[in-house]
């Protein structure tokens, strides 16, 4: 196959992909690989939006929902509303932030701090300093890798605040108030949600299921839902939007 290369040569074409340190006229004495192997990832990308839902998940649940995609919640950092999770296929870790749960009392404080004084009276709140406590540990465990924050609503708010240069972004529906939050990263808001009106989010259309047939009523399960659906992170499915 190599005949009519030089015996160098022919070395050289056989052991491309290493690096040889001596090579006798006996052939190689030493050598070693140049490039690790590089792990390929077999699972799909997380869209942003099934990110987002693992963010107000219970911590039983948090796994489940995270199998899927190759990522493994890290119950040493993680809390309710605060939850570090990461990938070793592709070296990322993910922190969310989940936004305002209607029946604590302490969430809807915080969205009062947030709406009359900004973000000065957000990071006066215990719910924007337990999120900082977390993710400065999760900054130190996973120093090399890739870091994104992710967050809804009063979640958004936060890591808007806490997010570093090095860091990347995504988001739905940032919680603003009479202070509009300067923007960071790549986040989206609907047309009619007033939560996040004075935000600088990207304006996307709310999300309307595919038609499925002549039958409207085929579709009803598949419409967002919730208190407020305008203002639901539901609105990002199949927008192709990744973490």
């Amino acid at each position: 196959m190599y005949g009519f290369l030089s015996q160098d040569a022919k070395r050289q074409k056989i052991l491309g992909g290493y690096k040889y340190k001596t090579l006798s006229p006996q052939g190689l004495t030493s050598f070693k690989n140049i490039e690790k192997e590089k792990i390929r990832n077999p699972f799909p990308e997380l869209p942003l939006e099934k990110g987002l839902d693992v963010s107000y998940a219970p911590l039983e649940q948090s796994q489940e929902k995270l199998n899927p995609y190759g990522y493994k919640l890290d119950t040493e950092l993680s809390t309710r509303e605060n939850k570090v999770f990461y990938n070793p296929y592709s070296n990322k870790m993910i922190f969310s932030v989940a936004g305002t749960n209607p029946l604590s009392m302490r969430d809807i404080g915080t969205d009062a701090y947030l709406a009359f004084l900004g973000r000065a009276g957000l990071k006066n709140t215990n719910r924007y300093r337990e999120a900082e406590s977390v993710l400065e540990k999760a900054r130190k465990k996973y120093e090399k890798s890739k870091r994104i924050l992710i967050g809804h609503s009063l979640g958004n708010a936060v890591i808007n605040s806490l997010k570093n240069p090095n860091e990347e972004l995504k988001g739905f529906a940032t919680g603003s108030g009479i202070f509009p939050q300067q923007k960071k990263g790549e986040t989206y808001r609907t047309y009619y949600d007033l939560l996040s009106l004075t935000s600088k989010d990207q304006i996307i259309p709310p999300y309307l299921p595919p038609k499925k047939g002549n039958l409207r009523s085929s579709q009803k399960v598949d419409y967002v839902g919730g208190l407020y659906p305008s203002h639901s992170y539901q609105n990002l499915k199949g927008r192709n939007i990744y973490v």
